[in-house]
C-alpha cells in the first residue's frame, strides 16, 4: 500500500478484500503501537513512523521469500509431466503448527522425483486465489483451505474445481496448567464467555472465535496476535485453538474440548479433472492427517 496509496488496489494485488487488508493493517498498528498510514487527498500515505517501519517490513518480506525458496529445495528434482513442478498452497494454520513439516516430509518420501513449491495464503481469500489462477496454473496446484462447517456448503462451486474434505479440526481451548479450568474435561461456550480470550491472529480462527461467543455478548479479548505460545504468555486467559491431527502436547499447558463447538474442515481444492501428480500430492496430504 506504500506503493499504490490505495487500499482497493493493494487488496486486489494480494487477492484479498479491502476489508481484510484494512483489518490486517489495523492489527499490525495495534501490535506495533504505531500509526503507519494516514488518509490524504492523494490516498493512503505513510506517516513518519510508517516511513521508518517500511524498510523493516521489506526486510521481513525478503526473509520470508528466502524461506519459501529454501522450502522449495526440499525436493529438487523436476516434476514428470508438469512443467515447473507442483505448487502447494496452505493456510497460516499449517505453518504455525507441525502440519506443513509433516506434509513436506511425506511428499519427500513418496514423491521424491517431483519438485514441490509451497506458499501461504489466508483461507478466507483462497476462493479468490483459486479463481485468479489460469487453467494451466490450476492444473499443477493443490490448495488447502480451512473452512468453518457453517459455511462449507457454499465454499466453492462449479465444474472447474474438485473439492476433497481432508480432515476435520474441532475447535477447543488451551490453558496453562495453573488455570482454574485446567482440571476440567470439557467446557461450554457459556463458560468461555466469562473468560478472557487469547486468539492467534489468523482470519479463520478469529472468525470461529467470534462465532462461538456471539450468543454470549462476544469475546472478551485479552490479546490477538501472531504468536504461537499464547497460553504461556497469558496464563490467566484462555487460548482458542484447534484439535488438529497429530497436535503435540505443550509442556505446562492443558488442551480441553469445547462441548458445543464448531468444526473447521480442511478442504483440498484442485482442478477438475485432476492430474495424476496432483492426486498423488492430495493423497499424501490426506495420508498425513489420517496417520
Amino acid at each position: 500500500m506504500a506503493r499504490t496509496h490505495s487500499v482497493t488496489q493493494s487488496a486486489a494485488n494480494l487477492y484479498i478484500t479491502p476489508q481484510g487488508l484494512s483489518r490486517s493493517i489495523a492489527q499490525l498498528e495495534r501490535e506495533a503501537g504505531l500509526v503507519l498510514f494516514t488518509r490524504t487527498n492523494r490516498g493512503s500515505e505513510l506517516t513518519e513512523d510508517g516511513r521508518r517501519f517500511l524498510p523493516l517490513a521489506e526486510e521481513v518480506l525478503r526473509s520470508y521469500e528466502e524461506f519459501e525458496r529454501e522450502v522449495a529445495k526440499l525436493s529438487v528434482a523436476s516434476a514428470r509431466g508438469v512443467e515447473g513442478g507442483l505448487k502447494l498452497v496452505v493456510p497460516p494454520l499449517f505453518t504455525i503448527t507441525n502440519m506443513l513439516s509433516r506434509i513436506l516430509g511425506r511428499l519427500a518420501e513418496e514423491m521424491p522425483d517431483v519438485r514441490v513449491t509451497v506458499s501461504e495464503h489466508n483461507s478466507c481469500d483462497m476462493i479468490g486465489y483459486a479463481r485468479n489462477l489460469s487453467d494451466e496454473q490450476l492444473s499443477s496446484t493443490l490448495l488447502i483451505a480451512t473452512v468453518p462447517e457453517y459455511r462449507a456448503k457454499d465454499y466453492l462451486s462449479g465444474d472447474r474445481y474438485l473439492l476433497t474434505r481432508l480432515f476435520d479440526i474441532p475447535m477447543g481451548i488451551r490453558v496453562s496448567a495453573d488455570h482454574p479450568l485446567a482440571t476440567r474435561r470439557s467446557v461450554t461456550r457459556a463458560e468461555l464467555a466469562r473468560e478472557r480470550i487469547c486468539c492467534y491472529a489468523e482470519p479463520v480462527i478469529e472468525e470461529v472465535t467470534d462465532w462461538l461467543l456471539a450468543d454470549y455478548g462476544g469475546a472478551d479479548y485479552a490479546f490477538k496476535g501472531s504468536v504461537s505460545d499464547l497460553a504461556e504468555r497469558f496464563p490467566d486467559a484462555v487460548s482458542i485453538s484447534g484439535g488438529y491431527p497429530g497436535r503435540p502436547p505443550r509442556e505446562g499447558c492443558v488442551d480441553i474440548p469445547i462441548l458445543d463447538t464448531v468444526t473447521v474442515h480442511a478442504i483440498a481444492i484442485a482442478a477438475n479433472p485432476t492430474s495424476s501428480l496432483v492426486r498423488r500430492m492430495r493423497d499424501c496430504c490426506q495420508g498425513v492427517f489420517r496417520s
